[in-house]
């Protein structure tokens, strides 16, 4: 797997971790309201890391902000300097919260709350653990 496609795969596990529904790019037609939906908007690559700004759009149709705000909550608590390590993987993710802003819709029934988090993405070789044959 890509360091892209992990990357993407861990974003979506975070945040259906939370019990959203959540698309990578664009919603289907028809999606059920609340839902999530991200994307990895630019990169920036350096000699140790990958310098990344994911952007997550929170959208609902309700009368007023109170459940998107509460998901834009959970998800950047979920997300805010929260470093993932896993010893198989080949990416070693940091999360920082960037920008959280509400974005006004032409149809009032909707409500989006968008957030940019900043992704400091160190690459991992993972190191197996030796065997007994190692050790001779």
């Amino acid at each position: 797997m890509s360091r892209t496609a992990e990357l993407q795969h861990l974003i979506q596990q975070k945040i259906t971790s939370l019990v959203y529904t959540a698309y990578a790019d664009e919603a289907p037609d028809g999606a059920a309201f609340p839902y999530v939906v991200y994307n990895i908007d630019s990169f920036a690559f350096e000699d140790a890391r990958d310098d990344i700004t994911l952007v997550i759009d929170i959208w609902d149709e309700y009368p007023n902000y109170s459940r998107v705000e509460l998901m834009a909550d959970n998800i950047e608590e979920e997300f805010t300097g929260n470093a993932v390590h896993d010893d198989s993987a080949t990416i070693l993710p940091q999360f920082f919260r960037y920008i959280r802003t509400k974005v006004p819709d032409p149809n009032k029934k909707l409500k989006r709350v968008q957030l940019k988090v900043q992704i400091q993405n160190y690459a991992h070789t993972p190191h197996p653990l030796p065997t007994e044959d190692d050790e001779q």
